[in-house]
Formats: structure tokens, C-alpha cells, sequence
């Protein structure tokens, strides 16, 4: 996520992030870290709703990125397959919800 401690150095993952980060123009609002690393420690809805408008209100200020394109992905299921759903990010697994699925042929 657009993190401070995703941020890639020399355009390379570097040991201090545990090798992982996509916050690759380098992006670093302290506000949004803040908001960031709040919202995903709380249970409560509403509270993360708000912690995600303060972040997002960073993010549209600063604006770190204009994005251009959104990457596609293609995925193919079988005839008779009930329930599967592309996942809910690019970066969800086409299993994400394999519990709901069911075969009818």
C-alpha cells in the first residue's frame, strides 16, 4: 500500500521493508502512514472509514501518482462452476473464495 515503509530504495526492496513495497515514486506523508497503520488494527467500520478518508484526503492532496491504466487480468472458469467471483484486488489469488464455489455439472 502507499506507505512510507514501501518505499522501494534505489528502485530496489530493501532489507528495511522486508524486501516488499509497490510505493514505487517514493511517496511519504506522515498523516497517511498514520491513518494507514491505524485503520488496519481496528475492527470497527466506521472507524476505519474514517481513518481511510483521512488517508485518501493525503493521498488526493499530494497526488503521487496520476494513474493512467488499471493492469487486466483474465481468469477462466468451467461451464457449471456457481459462485466464483474475480477477486477483489489485483492481487488476490482466483481461489479467494473457493468455499462459496459449486459444481452443478
Amino acid at each position: 500500500m502507499w506507505q512510507s515503509s514501501s518505499v522501494k530504495v534505489s528502485g530496489n526492496q530493501s532489507k528495511d521493508n522486508g524486501f516488499s513495497g509497490q510505493n514505487y515514486p517514493g511517496w511519504c506523508n506522515k498523516d497517511a502512514d498514520t491513518a494507514q497503520n491505524a485503520q488496519v488494527q481496528t475492527l470497527s467500520i466506521e472507524e476505519r472509514k474514517k481513518l481511510l478518508a483521512t488517508f485518501y484526503k493525503a493521498w488526493t492532496t499530494d497526488v503521487p501518482v496520476i494513474p493512467l491504466f488499471s493492469n487486466t487480468t483474465v481468469t477462466v472458469a468451467r461451464v457449471g462452476l456457481k459462485n466464483w467471483k474475480p477477486g477483489p484486488t489485483s492481487a488476490s489469488p482466483d481461489t479467494w473464495n473457493a468455499w462459496e464455489w459449486e459444481l452443478t455439472k
